[in-house]
């Protein structure tokens, strides 16, 4: 049993989840997606986070076609950016990276 005031959250992308949870629509949040510089920017910061790729012949403008398509296709999803990113954080091959 939760006490007086408790709030319980639930998230979830299927927003039949919440009647079956019975929520209030009205109190539901949704978040807003990223533009394409913010996606950009968030997806940098997972995908050149390793050492190896600090040093000068691995920059996070290299790649930058690639970087773009990650950005379209993840549609600003901020969760989306970063599970692209930390899987490309240790590819260094362009054909990898494809």
């Amino acid at each position: 049993r939760f006490a007086s005031g408790s709030r319980i959250i639930t998230t979830t992308r299927d927003e039949s989840v919440l009647s079956l949870c019975k929520v209030d629509r009205d109190g539901t949040y949704k978040p807003e997606l990223l533009d394409r510089d913010q996606s950009l920017h968030l997806f940098r910061r997972y995908a050149f986070q390793s050492s190896h790729q600090q040093q000068d012949m691995y920059k996070p403008d290299m790649y930058e076609d690639i970087q773009w398509k990650v950005v379209a296709v993840t549609g600003g999803l901020p969760l989306a950016l970063r599970v692209f990113g930390s899987y490309l954080s240790d590819k260094s091959d362009r054909d990898e990276w494809k």
